[in-house]
């Protein structure tokens, strides 16, 4: 579901909140790599980011929309 996430729908966070006395389930989003950032309501509250991309050519991460200029710039241009 996350490469779904992450890649197809172009999400830049995904966040599951989980009941506070499920143990399993908040192992898993933490196996997962999810990132526990709070808690209301007896749920406790797990984020994870995009990864960022990885510029090949300089070999530095790159942000979502640093990416997103560089796919705009290399598009070939619409005609009209």
């Amino acid at each position: 579901m996350l490469p779904l996430a992450f890649g197809e729908l172009g999400a830049v966070r995904v966040e599951a909140a989980i009941d506070a006395d499920n143990a399993p389930s908040r192992r898993v989003a933490e196996g997962a790599g999810f990132t526990e950032v709070g808690a209301r309501g007896g749920r406790i509250l797990y984020v994870m980011h995009a990864p960022p991309f990885r510029d090949i050519s300089g070999g530095r991460n790159i942000t979502v929309q640093e990416a997103e200029e560089t796919l705009a710039r290399l598009a070939p241009a619409k005609e009209s």
